[in-house]
């Protein structure tokens, strides 16, 4: 159930952490709205306390939890002119509060060993790939990050 504060659209993730010590936050979810990306958390789905807004990440930020890593990651939609347009990139983090925060990873090649980010290039075309709208589309994890998690999650409850 999203929070009544304003209209939300696509993007929004809710990941249910049966792992956390902290019961405010068993549920996690971030939301798209008016140009920016919130993360919440929630004790029972129902009842949302906003945690933060990320930093720069387009309108399709997503997150789950990697049961192998033992950390959350957030699916960050980027444009970067070096690589050919959309791109995902990702942060990881094991406490969720902190992989909400990073550093953006710059457009310019140049100033990535300097930036301090820990945000990472994830995935996206190059000058050889030719336009295709539907490319992210078929990486799990990505666009339709909803797919991938659950298909992570499925493995992580045969562990």
């Amino acid at each position: 159930m999203l929070p009544r504060t304003g209209p939300y659209r696509h993007g929004t993730s809710i990941s249910f952490d049966p792992f956390t010590t902290d019961a405010s936050q068993r549920y996690k979810m971030l939301a798209y709205q008016e140009k920016k990306t919130r993360a919440f958390t929630s004790p029972d789905g129902i009842h949302w306390t906003v945690r933060g807004e990320l930093p720069e990440c387009g309108d399709n930020a997503t997150a789950f939890y990697n049961p192998f890593r033992q950390k959350w990651v957030i699916s960050i939609r980027v444009q970067r002119s070096a690589r050919n347009g959309r791109a995902r990139n990702y942060r990881e983090h094991s406490d969720f509060l902190r992989a909400i925060q990073w550093i953006p990873l710059p457009d310019r090649a140049a100033a990535i060993a300097t930036s301090g980010s820990e945000e990472y290039e994830w995935t996206g075309t190059d000058p050889l790939d030719l336009p295709d709208p539907e490319m992210l589309a078929l990486i799990p994890g990505v666009e339709g990050e909803a797919r991938g998690s659950r298909g992570v999650w499925r493995s992580a409850a045969a562990l």
